[in-house]
């Protein structure tokens, strides 16, 4: 039975920032992954990449230095997932589609990107199990949370043909 592990972690609060967003990748080996990821770390001397807002303002120089680690996660990682919400849209939404996702854009980043996972992970052709891990335990509470939010939201065609 194929066994898939996803690594996920969210950026931004929708009270004080204008985009929240859940990103992340999934994998059934991480092994060729975390060998050329170490290596580049090693190589260039640093022991982690770290990518902020100020850093996507990369000059030529920047994004020469980020090729091999986008060309590793390219080469070694199955699936990869970033859902975004823009907070004012968010706010804007009819209220039932606010309701539904408990008032809080993370639940919809969330759920979106979970949604993605159950995705792949029914497009195995064999039984397939996926955990989903984020750098903060206290969040895979949130993200349990949001897959019921989705689970119980059958009336959207899409979630409905997911998790039939």
């Amino acid at each position: 039975m194929p066994f898939f592990q996803a690594y996920f972690d969210e950026s931004g609060k929708y009270q004080t920032h204008k985009v929240v967003s859940f990103c992340g990748f999934l994998n059934s080996d991480w092994g060729p992954f975390e060998d050329q990821w170490s290596y580049l770390l090693r190589k260039n001397k640093i022991s982690h990449l770290h990518i902020s807002k100020g850093n996507l303002k990369a000059t030529a120089e920047q994004i020469k230095f980020y090729q091999p680690f986008v060309q590793a996660i390219l080469a070694t990682v199955e699936l990869g997932i970033a859902s975004t919400v823009d907070v004012e849209g968010f706010k804007a939404a009819h209220k039932i589609v606010r309701t539904e996702m408990r008032n809080d854009p993370h639940y919809l980043v969330f759920s979106t990107a979970l949604r993605d996972v159950v995705k792949f992970v029914k497009a195995q052709p064999h039984p397939t199990v996926a955990i989903i891990c984020d750098d903060e335990p206290s969040k895979a509470c949130e993200c349990y949370k949001s897959f019921d939010v989705m689970r119980q939201n059958t009336q959207q065609p899409d979630n409905r043909e997911v998790l039939k």
